[in-house]
């Protein structure tokens, strides 16, 4: 971290998909007839900051909101409520002058490299696309840029004439990283960037993210549910359940001492290389539903230590120490003698 200021900050996002049907089922409903509008809730209340020269790593199990959360920082998704502070200016509503050069600076790179890659273009065109439209590199120097761009994420310049078909899972992927990287970006958004890929390419594109980490200015969001890769490429982790923070903290803090019965949960069912023989340990229940999520607590159908005031009331995020936080009702003495 080389600031104390954040580069990125999210302030109460929330974010709603709101089911519409046909015609005719908005006309029953204006009569007040028939089912209800469903609105699903997937991120609800999220304060989070990035600082200029961090990873920072955002876990929790599938439909937790992570990928929703991805797509608002680099502008994809617009919030339904809350603020997006990209060096201090709020960029949801901005200008669309400004707005441009914002979204400019927060990329992304997807899960899938192949279905982010046009067929029928040739890799080092894709590239170098997005330099060249907003005047970051000339035509006289395409092909010069386009091989430095390459050969920094560890892809040979003669393979740009290829087309996405021709290369491997791995090689995609960084062509990805590497269309990311050539518009010069302040942060990157990393989403599940190495589920799709075989355990040896997987380690190859953490190497290369590790290499890209030695630049102090670089600055990433890494979201995954690989809680071995997150502590592997992280220097702060958020879990998230179901659209709220449950916890945040320094990754070997966390992975040495979770608090929140969630991470512990996480961590328990992360597979390790252990000789000795123990029980592979799930999390009870199964995840509700987003469309009508539990009162108070949303984790509370499925903690071993839920208490009654869990079923009542939200518990709000509290700090156990520094950059340590933590959304539990356990951490609250009152609340237990309340229980």
């Amino acid at each position: 971290m080389t600031s104390d200021i954040p580069l990125l900050e999210l302030k109460d996002i929330s974010r709603r998909f709101t089911r519409y049907d046909g015609f005719f089922h908005r006309l029953a409903r204006a009569a007040h007839v028939g089912q209800p509008v469903e609105n699903l809730v997937a991120l609800s209340g999220i304060n989070l900051s990035v600082f200029k020269g961090e990873t920072v790593g955002i876990v929790g199990e599938s439909g937790c909101g992570k990928t929703t959360l991805g797509r608002i920082v680099v502008q994809l998704l617009n919030p339904s409520s809350g603020k997006v502070l990209f060096q201090g200016k709020n960029i949801v509503g901005m200008p669309e002058a400004e707005a441009r050069q914002a979204r400019l600076k927060l990329q992304m790179v997807f899960q899938n490299p192949h279905a982010t890659l046009n067929p029928r273009r040739r890799i080092g065109d894709t590239i170098i696309e997005g330099a060249l439209a907003h005047g970051l590199v000339s035509r006289k120097d395409t092909q010069e840029a386009t091989a430095a761009a390459m050969m920094r994420v560890g892809l040979q310049p003669d393979l740009a004439n290829r087309f996405p078909h021709a290369l491997s899972g791995g090689q995609r992927q960084r062509v990805g990283i590497a269309r990311a990287l050539a518009v010069e970006p302040e942060c990157v958004v990393f989403d599940e960037a190495v589920a799709a890929l075989d355990v040896s390419i997987q380690a190859q594109i953490l190497n290369l993210l590790v290499n890209l980490r030695k630049d102090t200015s670089f600055t990433s969001v890494f979201i995954s549910h690989d809680l071995n890769v997150v502590r592997y490429i992280s220097d702060r982790v958020v879990i998230l359940y179901l659209g709220q923070v449950v916890e945040v903290a320094p990754t070997r803090r966390l992975f040495q001492r979770p608090h929140h019965p969630y991470s512990r949960a996480l961590l328990a069912e992360a597979p390790k290389l252990d000789p000795r023989k123990r029980e592979f340990q799930t999390i009870k229940g199964e995840l509700p539903s987003p469309l009508n999520p539990p009162a108070g607590c949303q984790f509370h159908p499925r903690c071993p230590l839920a208490m009654d005031i869990c079923k009542r009331a939200a518990p709000p995020i509290r700090s156990l120490d520094k950059d340590h936080l933590v959304a539990c009702h356990l951490d609250d003495g009152a609340a237990q003698e309340a229980a």
